[in-house]
């Protein structure tokens, strides 16, 4: 029942559509080629899509062809199939080669027919649906190749179905000598168009990179998502880019035409600020974009027309939207804004050319085939323009407002460095008070230091190696003479500078009323002494002095039985006889604020003397020295070896080594702390 349906349906509508219009032969002669009249074309639309070649061919066929050039090439968008007839006759001696060439790349099914004497010579399927090596002559274009013997007839049918989507039927002819050349031409002024595309992509593309705007980015998703487009309808695609993949190639045109009209929403909403300009208007756009790519998330709705219908209508409707805030932008008279509005002129002019030539309203073939591309490169040309542009005022903007701030920024800064230089005269004047009070404080204690002669008057040489390491130091040396024997002290308090020097005088002070109270005191008593005194004065005091300190060695010389008692707080004490160092060692532990309670016992020790023995008594700075190629301490290994190596020189001679050693080791580093070297030579 179903089959005799369809033929009923096949028959009326061979019935409505055929005409008595006769189709007259192509007759051909070898004196001339053949120049396509549409006159000479047979055209048939099947609403049924049922027909097939054999309707056409069999001996009791009776339909009837409309001339071509009678009728619409555009169809619009159309669920018919639509035949065309050619029939040729060769009066001539030499074969005759044609090319039969349809300039339209979007078509889903095309069959070429070749018949003689009712008979199928040959067949071709091809079409958007079919791989592209399916094709009869391999051409972004769909291309037949006509070939007509001599004395013979021979009918060429061509079957075209679109699947309901746009068709048109711009059927040429060209002599197969001519075919390439006219084909390398157009493909020429498409790889100049194309390479500008191109080459906008890649400009965008950098001045993102550059200078990190995101409507470049966005300006060059829909440069990119736009140029795809064009590459899909203009056959290139699929030729190039997935000639196998015909599924690909029926979702791309629709996937890029979303992806270029989400990215320029975007690129508007960035680049006129339009938030700022109507009310949420930038959450609509962004809803409208949204709902037309989930609809176009379902593979090809029940009717391919309402699916097309839905997307232009939305395009519309950003369109329109778009014109409203860059009507309200535009007030503001800037270049941009201008450029802006010519680039939306041109592209919805050329698409509104191109939507109207799909819905066949008006067609005509050299403005409707190339507004969109012509549009699409004037938009882009204006966009970069407008966008650099933008940029640009955006920069001197900023420059502007830099230079504001840094004017303001400037001044205050004069004015900071006013108020700094009236504390810098304030500092230089405090700083000028404190170093006369620390040059008089430094005079006092080299006053209260013993004279250098003393030294002169009791050892056969000797020298001195004193050098605070601020004007006044923590470091003292004291000497004292009673019945031939004579006290000798050498002593570090805790830190240097100014501190240090107060309890460098006050040790002094206590050493000269504890030997001028004791006669014949030894080195161990002196120190338990000196001990109790320093405790008591510190313990009066409030907590800030309960780190203080002193390490200290003390010996006494009598000259008569050549012996040496010592005792000592840390610091040893070193004799050279001989070129040999002795090291005479001393109790650990130094006297503090707690010696009272803890009450320590320090050593007493005797050491004989002998002629030429050269005595160093030395506090621990020249040996903490930092130094040297690795910036080490300088040990005291060191201090020992350069003592006994210079140990055959003068003492002043000793000094002069000691000092060079200890600047070449000290280089361009900081003196960290107070040193004290005390040698005399029995």
């Amino acid at each position: 029942m179903r089959k005799y349906l369809l033929h009923i349906i096949a028959f009326l509508s061979i019935t409505i559509f055929a005409q008595a219009t006769h189709i007259p032969i192509i007759k051909l002669t070898d004196s001339s080629q053949y120049i396509l009249q549409k006159q000479h074309i047979g055209f048939f639309e099947d609403t049924s899509t049922l027909l097939t070649i054999y309707n056409f061919i069999s001996p009791v066929a009776d339909i009837d062809f409309t001339p071509l050039h009678t009728i619409k090439e555009n169809r619009g968008f159309s669920s018919s199939a639509f035949w065309l007839k050619l029939d040729f006759k060769n009066d001539g001696y030499s074969t005759h080669v044609y090319h039969l060439i349809f300039e339209y790349p979007l078509l889903n099914d095309i069959r070429f027919f070749k018949v003689q004497d009712s008979i199928i010579k040959d067949v071709v399927i091809t079409g958007e649906n079919f791989p592209y090596n399916s094709r009869q002559i391999q051409n972004r274009h769909f291309i037949f190749k006509l070939e007509i013997p001599a004395n013979a007839q021979i009918t060429y049918f061509i079957r075209i179905f679109n699947i309901g989507e746009a068709t048109r039927i711009p059927i040429s002819l060209s002599h197969i000598d001519n075919t390439a050349q006219i084909h390398a031409r157009s493909d020429f002024f498409s790889s100049i168009y194309y390479g500008y595309i191109l080459f906008s992509i890649i400009f965008l593309i950098f001045m993102y990179v550059e200078f990190k705007r995101l409507h470049f980015l966005f300006l060059a998703l829909y440069t990119t998502s736009m140029a795809f487009f064009l590459f899909i309808i203009d056959g290139y695609a699929f030729q190039f880019l997935w000639p196998n993949f015909t599924f690909i190639s029926n979702i791309s045109i629709i996937f890029f035409a979303i992806l270029s009209s989400i990215s320029m929403v975007v690129f508007t909403n960035i680049f006129l600020e339009t938030h700022t300009v109507i009310k949420n208007i930038s959450k609509f756009l962004y809803a409208i974009a949204l709902l037309v790519f989930i609809w176009n998330l379902f593979p090809y709705p029940y009717n391919y027309y309402s699916f097309i219908t839905v997307n232009i209508f939305s395009v519309l409707i950003i369109c329109f939207i778009t014109t409203l805030a860059i009507y309200k932008y535009y007030k503001q008279k800037n270049h941009y804004n201008t450029l802006f509005v010519l680039s939306l002129f041109f592209i919805f002019t050329t698409v509104l050319i191109y939507v109207c030539r799909n819905f066949a309203i008006f067609d005509i073939p050299i403005i409707s085939s190339n507004s969109i591309k012509l549009g699409f490169a004037g938009q882009i040309t204006l966009l970069s323009v407008a966008t650099i542009t933008q940029f640009r005022e955006f920069f001197q903007k900023s420059n502007k407002f830099l230079e504001d701030m840094i004017q303001k920024r400037t001044i205050l800064i004069s004015n900071q460095n006013a108020q700094l230089q009236e504390q810098n005269k304030k500092i230089a004047q405090q700083y000028k008070e404190i170093k006369q009070s620390m040059t008089y404080a430094k005079r006092l204690q080299n006053a209260i230091l013993p004279n250098k002669y003393k030294f002169s008057s009791v050892f056969k040489d000797h020298f001195i190696l004193y050098k605070p390491r601020d004007i006044v130091s923590g470091d003292f040396y004291w000497i004292s003479e009673k019945r031939k024997k004579t006290y000798i002290v050498t002593a570090d308090c805790t830190g240097h500078g100014i501190p240090g020097a107060f309890l460098s005088m006050l040790g002094i002070s206590f050493l000269n009323q504890i030997v001028s109270k004791n006669h014949d005191i030894s080195p161990h008593d002196i120190l338990h002494k000196l001990g109790l005194l320093f405790s008591e004065t510190i313990n009066n005091h409030d907590d800030h002095m309960t780190r203080d300190s002193m390490d200290i060695s003390v010996c006494l010389i009598d000259h008569s039985s050549k012996t040496m008692e010592y005792a000592g707080a840390y610091n040893p004490i070193y004799i050279i006889r001989n070129h040999e160092l002795y090291e005479l060692t001393v109790d650990k532990f130094s006297l503090h604020k707690d010696y009272a309670s803890e009450m320590p016992k320090f050593t007493n020790k005797i050491f004989t003397l002998q002629e030429n023995d050269k005595v160093f008594m030395f506090t621990d700075g020249y040996a903490d020295q930092f130094g040297g190629d690795l910036n080490k301490r300088f040990s005291k290994r060191r201090f020992k070896q350069i003592l006994t190596s210079s140990s055959n020189k003068t003492m002043p001679e000793q000094k002069t080594i000691l000092e060079e050693t200890h600047e070449t080791w000290k280089g361009k580093q900081e003196q960290v702390d107070d040193i004290l070297i005390l040698g005399f030579e029995i």
